[in-house]
């Protein structure tokens, strides 16, 4: 049941809207989903009430489906607690294509890429989750777009989903100069298993930027495993595996050397 209410009433949050100082419990959670009260399970999700109790409120919300439910879910997704996001993430998945357009325009949201540029990978993960078409396409207009916020979320989503249509895009961002971003497209690219993604993957193995090899090399040989490859290009393939695996054979032959007692790797 309810307990007492803050003195206060109601306050501004930095999630940017209204949040109520009453503080609920678990019991009076279930009462209302029982009795489909989603305007109070809204109530309770945006109060201070407990982790366990908003939580719980954001799971009943998603269940019962109630469209009135979307918008404050979707703003939700923004929770700065991580059990109350995951839990407002599943319940926002439930409504599927209908919180896409909600979740996308949050993401390319003039005020929130300025004051909330980090909030991104939640939206971006709300999105991954309900995944399809629609997903990919506001992804890959993120990754595309001039002001991109979220782009290694962007990427390791597009390669979640799998989408052949990201390829391109994807593509760009292996050619960025930056260890991390050219992992996450190399990943991505190999989940996605397209034989148009080898080519520039073995020129982004040319390039040489430290540590980006290995992610390289598995996306080559996922891709290389799972698709016919003409000759030319199965050549190219086999050259490069080789020259990998060779410079590997002979690092852990140094390693051997230095010290006898290390194992083989």
């Amino acid at each position: 049941m309810l307990r007492e209410a803050h003195p206060l009433g109601n306050s501004n949050s930095k999630r940017g809207n209204m949040i109520s100082m009453y503080s609920y419990t678990l019991d009076a959670v279930e009462r209302m989903s029982q009795n489909q009260d989603v305007e109070s399970l809204i109530e309770v999700l945006s109060s201070e009430s407990e982790l366990d109790v908003r939580v719980s409120a954001a799971e009943k919300l998603g269940k019962l489906g109630d469209e009135r439910a979307l918008v404050p879910l979707v703003a939700a997704v923004r929770d700065t607690y991580i059990p109350v996001h995951e839990a407002v993430v599943e319940a926002v998945a439930q409504f599927g294509e209908k919180a896409v357009t909600l979740l996308a325009a949050s993401l390319f949201d003039e005020e929130m890429q300025q004051d909330y540029p980090y909030d991104s990978w939640k939206l971006i993960a709300a999105l991954a989750r309900i995944g399809g078409p629609q997903v990919a396409d506001a992804l890959i207009s993120n990754i595309d777009s001039d002001s991109c916020y979220g782009l290694i979320h962007s990427v390791n989503a597009l390669g979640t989903i799998g989408d052949p249509r990201a390829i391109p895009s994807l593509i760009d961002v292996l050619k960025i100069d930056n260890r991390d971003t050219r992992q996450a497209a190399a990943t991505a690219l190999g989940e996605i298993n397209d034989i148009r993604a080898i080519e520039p993957l073995i020129n982004a193995y040319h390039e040489g930027i430290p540590y980006t090899e290995d992610c390289i090399i598995s996306a080559i040989e996922a891709i290389s495993d799972n698709n016919k490859l003409d000759n030319e290009l199965l050549d190219k393939v086999n050259l490069i595996l080789k020259n990998w695996y060779d410079q590997r054979a002979r690092l852990a032959e140094l390693n051997r050397n230095r010290n006898p007692e290390l194992d083989d790797w």
